[in-house]
């Protein structure tokens, strides 16, 4: 299962800025060894800055593996990348401690190299002038943590209510699945009674085609006229026929 977007796009700036930190840490490091002037204040107060916003892109990525199911594949693969993104970000911090260690290292020998009360003087403002470079960093930090929790707790709540309208609407996505069945069952229904409506017509019509056409016969055959009977014909010079019925006489029984 494939991890989500917004979740790949965290998880490739906070290897950005990781990185782009922590190749200034190494160019810094490198200069000062060779013996060049380097403010490595200023690179560690930017490497802090770079930690802060890897913070707040590591938060991001938690609220986002939260809103995957726990039994899902992704969500696996997604604590495994935020481990390793705590892993990077915290051996990014120790590279940042062992630079400020270093930095704290060359001003005590410079310091022990000085000699003169102008000379200590001097050191001793460049000293407290760094450590109020440092505390302003802290400061900075601090801040941005602040605003890296508050920005938590906001997502926290947009998540919050994003799941309670996806809620909403997977029962409303639900409920139209079934008003779309009952539609259908309801255009069924009204389609077989409409077919039974015409049927029944139909069969209306035929009964009282046969009664129209049953009381038409009846009259017909009732208000007909009725023949005469035609009297026999009778020619002169013949025996005028009778009107009784003649029978004719057979052979009669012998007698022996």
């Amino acid at each position: 299962v494939a991890m989500s977007e917004m979740f790949e796009h965290y998880g490739d700036e906070l290897k950005a800025v990781l990185g782009h930190g922590s190749s200034q840490l190494d160019a810094a490091i490198e200069q000062s060894e060779r013996g060049a002037a380097v403010d490595l204040s200023g690179v560690v107060i930017d490497a802090k800055r770079a930690v802060a916003e890897a913070n707040a892109l590591l938060k991001s990525m938690q609220l986002e593996a939260a809103s995957v199911p726990a039994k899902s594949g992704a969500s696996s693969d997604m604590k495994q990348t935020v481990d390793r993104a705590k892993a990077e970000i915290a051996a990014f911090n120790a590279k940042i401690s062992a630079t400020t260690d270093r930095q704290r290292m060359q001003l005590l020998g410079n310091e022990d190299g000085l000699s003169g009360g102008d000379a200590g003087g001097g050191h001793r403002a460049r000293m407290a002038q760094a450590t109020e470079t440092l505390e302003r960093s802290g400061d900075r930090v601090r801040e941005s943590r602040r605003v890296a929790a508050e920005a938590e707790v906001m997502g926290a709540e947009i998540l919050g209510e994003l799941s309670a309208q996806r809620q909403t609407l997977t029962h409303a996505r639900d409920n139209v699945t079934g008003m779309n069945d009952e539609l259908t069952r309801s255009r069924g229904i009204v389609s077989t009674m409409g077919r039974r409506e015409w049927l029944n017509k139909m069969i209306i019509y035929a009964v009282f085609a046969f009664f129209v056409l049953v009381s038409f016969a009846l009259i017909f055959y009732k208000f007909k006229p009725k023949s005469k009977p035609t009297p026999p014909s009778w020619t002169p010079g013949t025996s005028e026929p009778s009107s009784k019925p003649s029978f004719s006489a057979g052979p009669l029984p012998s007698t022996s």
